[in-house]
């Protein structure tokens, strides 16, 4: 079970690191601060059966360097500890600069994000803003030095207009990852395999600057205990006010649905908790 739970981390990581990527990227232009809901569910199958949801209020303060080469942003939330309590941090920060979309930070808790980030970066071809309308492939090559994480991801990508009674024209993207094996050690020490698979929609504004709602899934499936586990994992994040009411996304109707894949459609945040219809 511990292999799955260390690529749940992992999703999370990639989520962030492909949000910045995609949206090509959304960097701070004035000081600001936003709200975001998160929604974790994840439900494993295997030596056992569970399901764990978890529901989460983050707030992101955005603030640009003097002469408008970086962004600084800090992830905080009143749920629970982001970061040990040893350290001296109110939550996650890190800088985006904004001509090669590297990220920085000296906080331990993002080095893995601003690995992937930074390594995702160098294989990007191809900016959402330009494409619209288009579908088109997309490898990261990770090279990543842990065993544990994949070195290669290949994405197909697609985005498309939509639009919403409140907030007029957005863009929605839907990035669908080929099928990936990556190797992890068992008991013994000798070397098992895990098969994943993963998905991501994303819907900003027309400028793809501002993020509205995304939402992940992450599939895998493994032998490496001598029986067959299964981990879904999701996690969807959908912008809100200070009190966590979400922004009505009203308008997004079959167009969108009909744009996400089933096993994205699943996730319930789009009906459950923002109004798309």
């Amino acid at each position: 079970m511990g292999y799955l739970r260390r690529y749940g981390s992992f999703n999370v990581v990639l989520v962030v690191s492909v949000m910045l990527l995609f949206s090509g990227v959304s960097l701070a232009t004035e000081n600001s601060v936003e709200h975001f809901k998160m929604l974790s569910t994840i439900e494993y199958d295997g030596q056992g059966q569970f399901t764990n949801q978890i529901e989460t209020l983050f707030t992101v303060e955005k603030k640009p360097s003097l002469d408008g080469a970086f962004a600084n942003y800090l992830i905080s939330t009143a749920d629970f500890d982001i970061v040990p309590k040893e350290r001296s941090s109110n939550g996650l920060s890190f800088t985006i600069e904004r001509s090669t979309s590297k990220m920085s930070t000296t906080n331990e808790e993002m080095m893995l994000h601003r690995l992937v980030n930074n390594q995702c970066v160098k294989s990007l071809e191809k900016v959402t803003k330009d494409n619209v309308g288009k579908t088109w492939k997309q490898t990261f090559d990770l090279i990543l030095s842990a065993e544990s994480l994949p070195r290669t991801l290949k994405f197909t990508i697609a985005a498309i207009d939509v639009k919403t009674d409140a907030y007029g024209e957005m863009i929605a993207v839907r990035a669908l990852s080929d099928p990936f094996k990556t190797l992890a050690y068992k008991a013994d020490g000798s070397k098992g395999e895990i098969k994943s698979r993963l998905n991501i929609a994303f819907l900003f504004d027309s400028e793809v600057e501002d993020i509205y709602l995304s939402m992940s899934v992450l599939e895998a499936i493994t032998k490496i205990s001598g029986s067959k586990e299964t981990l879904r994992y999701e996690v969807a994040t959908y912008k809100t006010d200070a009190s966590g009411q979400p922004f009505d996304l009203t308008g997004l109707g079959k167009k969108f649905e009909k744009f996400l894949p089933p096993f994205l459609c699943q996730v319930k945040i789009c009906h459950a908790k923002v109004n798309c219809s």
